[in-house]
């Protein structure tokens, strides 16, 4: 039922839904529903949707950070990541879907991304290093690491993360490898909340998957 006011329309008319987000009013449609679709390429589609969902429900943290300034049509930062990640992020040349972790982003943004990055574990740790700027190139070199480290149990996904464990100009970072019997997934990504006011992709890099660890 939509609710008329002085603000306008709430709630849904139809398949449509109205909504207030950040002060404005919006609209989307509802989801369609699913009755009795069982082609392969829907059920595909459908198992994209559920694996993708999985992963940006375990890292809606940091998902928030790294997809800042999230498109209105899109609601907010998971729903975008998530969208994107149905569409690039998968190998559907088998009977079922599967995740392409390498090519998965959980930030996108304007500084500069970490350049020639790579991680390697020491014992119980996992050692990160990246290029550092040079004199003369522009990077703030009080840009903060931010590294997310993922274990893929299907649907016991779990994510961890590890925030300002670094400064962009340091070039190197140490984190504890989390515990896990299956393989973990790492990313990285430079984040500067003083680059801009409010939520902004000037604050936020392109985040960089570093590899499998464990």
């Amino acid at each position: 039922m939509a609710i008329q006011d002085s603000d306008g329309i709430h709630n849904s008319l139809g398949s449509v839904v109205y909504y207030m987000r950040k002060g404005k009013k919006c609209m989307r449609l509802k989801p369609a529903n699913f009755n009795d679709a069982k082609t392969p390429n829907q059920l595909k589609h459908r198992a994209k949707m559920k694996l993708a969902g999985e992963f940006t429900s375990s890292c809606k943290h940091f998902l928030t950070i790294g997809f800042q300034d999230a498109p209105v049509s899109m609601d907010n930062p998971s729903n975008e990541a998530r969208s994107y990640i149905i569409k690039n992020c998968f190998d559907t040349s088998g009977d079922m879907p599967v995740m392409e972790f390498s090519k998965v982003p959980i930030s996108r943004g304007y500084i500069q991304r970490p350049e020639m990055a790579s991680i390697k574990v020491e014992g119980q740790n996992a050692v990160i290093n990246w290029r550092t700027p040079v004199k003369g190139e522009y990077a703030d070199l009080n840009d903060r690491v931010m590294v997310m480290v993922y274990s893929d149990y299907g649907i016991d996904g779990k994510s961890h993360f590890f925030q300002d464990v670094a400064t962009r100009g340091e070039g190197i970072a140490n984190i504890p490898v989390p515990y896990s019997t299956e393989p973990l997934h790492a990313w990285m990504f430079f984040h500067n909340p003083n680059a801009a006011t409010g939520e902004s992709k000037k604050k936020i890099s392109d985040s960089v998957y570093l590899g499998v660890i464990g």
